[in-house]
């Protein structure tokens, strides 16, 4: 597969909406019940959405210098330790300005059951629902 970068997008989005809603809503659940903080989770979701689109544009111009124009699955596991780390110190930062603190472990449970799950999807169940989606360069559309 050669992906386009709308690909990557359209496939972000989709998966996101799909199974990282559903997911996020039963952490907003527990944690509320539990933390009594609801949303800071759905503010994890729309940060991995947000940095995600901004980062599929530089994965993609690293893409284009590999020539199979795609990475192995180990180097999308990095990236999203790096995506991780990244949102979790932005939440941080919400923090030091006044909003509701997640520890760290609830954040990495949240942020890597999803994470799994779209890893687990796209490697699996986009290429049955979606035959020619690898051959479309990712797009849905």
């Amino acid at each position: 597969m050669t992906p386009t970068l709308m690909g990557r997008w359209q496939t972000r989005l989709l998966l996101l909406t799909v199974i990282g809603v559903p997911v996020t809503l039963f952490y907003s659940i527990v944690y509320g019940l539990l933390l009594g903080n609801w949303w800071s989770v759905w503010l994890f979701l729309f940060g991995v959405l947000i940095f995600g689109l901004g980062w599929d544009v530089l994965y993609h111009l690293l893409q284009q210098t590999r020539w199979d124009h795609d990475w192995p699955p180990f180097a999308q596991w990095a990236a999203a330790i790096w995506e991780a780390i990244f949102i979790y110190l932005v939440h941080l930062i919400f923090v030091l300005l006044g909003g509701a603190f997640v520890g760290p472990i609830a954040f990495i449970l949240h942020y890597f059951t999803i994470f799994s799950l779209l890893f687990a999807a796209n490697h699996s169940i986009m290429r049955i629902l979606f035959p020619r989606w690898r051959f479309r360069g990712g797009q849905i559309l």
